[in-house]
């Protein structure tokens, strides 16, 4: 089957599977294949394994030699390594559908197993910096961000957000440029939402190009704000206790680790405790609102 080379994540990509989503690298220096094939758990040299939910539908079983097989309602979908994710051709999914799992999830488990903090965060470049939102989901990173962006404000990513730790940068990369709207979010910023596309079938959530804003380039992070629906809108500064929590609550994978990992994915956020400033950022749940939390922002690196 014809592969393409992509660029995102800060990886060269090398996929079976098409993704316009993706910008296009023309390299032969590869760090990750996605390709189809099959996989079978119960094959596999390794007989022990750990199960976790990462959510109701999606499972992981995780074997002794560190392969990870992702389920989607008991259907094997992904087989994971840290520079390969191998698709079951046998699903029955939509590929669009297999797209939307594999962004999110696999992604995040392959970053991670990639020794990157994952967070379920965005980030826009503010400054030649990455200013990350995070939350838990739902709560409105994506609508936020995309305030930002129609400020004129270039995204670095939606939703699944990786950081590589160094000794005395926090570098954020950037993931491919689309961002995950609702339809009403998308009308309220004067746009037709029948002429974007759905993420998939099951969902009328749209996947927005913003191609033509997007920053492709790795940032250091210049702050993270975490976003708690208050019924006010200001910037609360916390303890490093309270931020460590609140990146801990955000890691993507945290699950999944073990005891080793634990330790490792404490002495990550820890790091950035170190290093970021890390506050809340109390808001309202309303569109009007949204024009006040980017100058409140603004004015908050304006400051750092």
């Amino acid at each position: 089957m014809r592969s393409t080379t992509y660029y995102a994540h800060g990886l060269n990509i090398k996929s079976e599977l098409f993704f316009p989503e993706f910008p296009l690298k023309q390299t032969s220096e590869i760090d990750v294949i996605i390709r189809f094939g099959i996989t079978n758990l119960f094959n596999d040299s390794s007989k022990n394994f750990r199960e976790i939910y990462l959510s109701k539908f999606i499972q992981i079983k995780i074997t002794s030699c560190n392969l990870l097989y992702l389920f989607w309602n008991d259907i094997q979908i992904f087989t994971i390594k840290n520079n390969e994710i191998i698709i079951n051709p046998n699903t029955g999914l939509d590929l669009n559908y297999i797209k939307f799992l594999l962004f999110g999830y696999g992604f995040a488990i392959l970053l991670y197993l990639k020794g990157r903090l994952v967070l379920h965060a965005n980030a826009v470049d503010m400054d030649n910096s990455a200013v990350v939102i995070s939350g838990v989901s739902g709560i409105g990173k994506s609508t936020l961000s995309f305030a930002f962006h129609q400020k004129g404000y270039k995204l670095l990513c939606d939703d699944v957000l990786s950081i590589n730790i160094g000794k005395k940068f926090q570098i954020v990369y950037p993931s491919f440029p689309r961002i995950k709207l609702w339809p009403d979010v998308i009308k309220n910023f004067e746009e037709d939402p029948e002429m974007v596309p759905k993420i998939h079938d099951k969902t009328s959530k749209r996947f927005y190009n913003v191609s033509g804003n997007f920053s492709d380039i790795k940032k250091q992070i210049r702050a993270i704000y975490f976003i708690k629906v208050t019924g006010d809108i200001k910037i609360k500064e916390i303890n490093p206790q309270k931020a460590m929590m609140e990146l801990i609550k955000s890691s993507y994978c945290y699950k999944l680790l073990n005891h080793h990992e634990i330790s490792e994915n404490l002495s990550q956020c820890s790091a950035i405790v170190n290093k970021v400033p890390v506050k809340i950022l109390e808001v309202k749940k309303s569109y009007e609102s949204l024009n006040k939390l980017v100058e409140i922002v603004e004015n908050d690196i304006l400051k750092n």
